[in-house]
């Protein structure tokens, strides 16, 4: 880019310069060839302040220069290198700083060519002089051998992810497993205040088994997630592609996308589990690197928990990933709960979600979750019911198991007809004689645990106000007892 004149360096106007040209001795007034050179090149150095530098070639994405072939002293190596200068270099108009607005002040860019292989492509950023900065380092996977899509970097890493500071581990570093035919436009920076010394950037390729790409490789037309129960999400063969958004906090190597459709407001816990899951992020609208809610990463346990807010309903996505994605049978378990009307109840519900997910994946797999079971009707059985349904169905938010072991035995639901405050229970297909409501009966067993269902005899008769009352029960000392909430539905037919 070009050096604009400061306020102390003022480009001299076209007649200072005409009366300032030297004529010839024979000729007064008449401007000779070496006076216009002069004048030319007396405007060159007033328009450019002093200590400012040009440009450097690879100052933008379009400019992107190759890596270069590495050796060493027993002969070639596998990646390959390139020394960058930062003399001249300016910030990208247009591309994200995804490590913070003070970060790729100074950039230069470099390109890592397609294979037609997936590949672990690894790149890294280090000082060259020994200084204990760290550079900041963004890669943008491309759609194809050629282009410039910068928008959205795929990964991204800088002083706030680098290692361990007290071992020499200064440098940045990305890995992504990438699709064959791809290329990579790799994005080397300094932030504001830093010192922009040369930078030795490189590249190390690991061929990878082509695998068949799994459901929810791309987030647009990723399967819906249910909410309430566990389900497997399959790893094997994922990828990063050109629209799968950076995060620095939760970074993973590849991964795989669900939706899942929010109708009400409020805390959401969700979890996931399997030893080959890394990461966890959830985001509130079409992903891109601003619109993430909450994420996980894995740290030293196999099961990630996150809780979220949701502030508006609709679709949100999640991406689970992975840095395992060529081993066989790769795999996690997902599950999302809620909502719940605080953080508090949010992060309580938190080892639930991380119960159904990693049951998903083992069924024998131990609890943490230590809460009483906390049934919830489905949204819609009070309008079904009120059209003449005959099914009541719900899932339950409280605990499955404790310590391994079940801990809710069954689901019973009860319904009544309420008039003037006393409620008529209904046993069977017919209503007994009023009395109290606090104490419901008749009630009859759902099937299931964690989802429960269970169908009427006979559609609810029209003109009246109904009670239904669900309970969890549990068995302790041999017998089956009430424990928990419950939890009732009024309905108008």
């Amino acid at each position: 880019m070009r050096a604009r004149p400061t306020a102390t360096t003022r480009r001299p106007s076209a007649t200072v310069l005409a009366l300032d040209l030297p004529g010839s001795a024979g000729r007064p007034g008449r401007r000779t060839l070496r006076g216009v050179v002069l004048a030319v090149a007396t405007l060159a150095a007033l328009a450019v302040p002093a200590g400012a530098s040009a440009a450097i070639p690879n100052d933008g994405p379009a400019g992107a220069l190759p890596l270069l072939p590495a050796t060493a002293e027993n002969g070639p190596i596998t990646e390959r290198q390139r020394t960058l200068a930062f003399d001249g270099a300016t910030p990208d108009a247009g591309t994200p700083r995804c490590l913070g607005p003070a970060s790729f002040e100074q950039t230069a860019w470099l390109r890592v060519e397609p294979d037609s292989r997936v590949r672990r492509l690894t790149v890294e950023a280090a000082v060259k002089d020994g200084s204990t900065s760290t550079p900041d380092l963004a890669a943008y996977v491309q759609n194809g051998a050629t282009g410039t899509d910068v928008r959205e970097p795929q990964g991204c890493s800088g002083r706030e992810t680098a290692g361990d500071a007290s071992r020499g581990d200064l440098g940045a570093s990305v890995p992504l497993v990438v699709p064959a035919g791809a290329s990579v436009l790799v994005q080397v920076g300094w932030r504001s205040g830093d010192a922009a010394v040369p930078v030795v950037a490189s590249a190390a390729s690991e061929a990878l088994p082509a695998l068949p790409a799994p459901a929810g490789q791309a987030f647009a037309g990723a399967p819906f997630a249910a909410r309430g129960t566990g389900l497997v999400v399959a790893l094997t063969g994922a990828t990063t592609t050109s629209l799968d958004p950076a995060q620095p906090r939760c970074a993973s190597q590849a991964g795989v996308w669900r939706r899942v459709r929010i109708a009400r407001k409020g805390v959401y816990a969700a979890a996931t589990a399997g030893d080959a899951a890394g990461t966890l992020t959830v985001y509130s609208t079409t992903p891109s690197g601003d619109t993430a809610k909450a994420c996980a990463d894995d740290g030293t346990t196999p099961a990630l928990t996150t809780v979220f807010r949701a502030t508006r309903t609709g679709t949100y996505w999640l991406r689970v990933g992975t840095d395992t994605p060529e081993k066989a049978a790769s795999q996690a378990g997902l599950a999302i709960l809620g909502p719940y009307g605080t953080s508090k109840a949010g992060t309580a519900a938190a080892p639930a979600a991380r119960d159904r997910a990693a049951r998903a994946i083992d069924p024998k797999a131990p609890c943490t979750d230590r809460r009483a079971p906390r049934p919830a009707f489905d949204a819609t059985v009070a309008r079904k019911l009120k059209r003449g349904g005959r099914a009541v169905r719900g899932g339950n938010d409280g605990a499955a198991c404790v310590n391994g072991r079940s801990t809710v035995s069954r689901f019973t639901v009860a319904v009544a007809r309420v008039r003037g405050g006393r409620c008529s229970w209904r046993t069977g297909r017919r209503f007994g004689a009023p009395r109290s409501c606090a104490v419901p009966r008749g009630a009859r067993r759902a099937s299931g645990t964690d989802r429960w269902r269970t169908t009427l005899p006979t559609a609810l008769p029209r003109g009246a106000r109904y009670r239904v009352v669900v309970r969890a029960q549990v068995r302790k000392g041999g017998k089956l007892r009430n424990s928990g909430p419950r939890v009732t539905l009024g309905v108008k037919r």
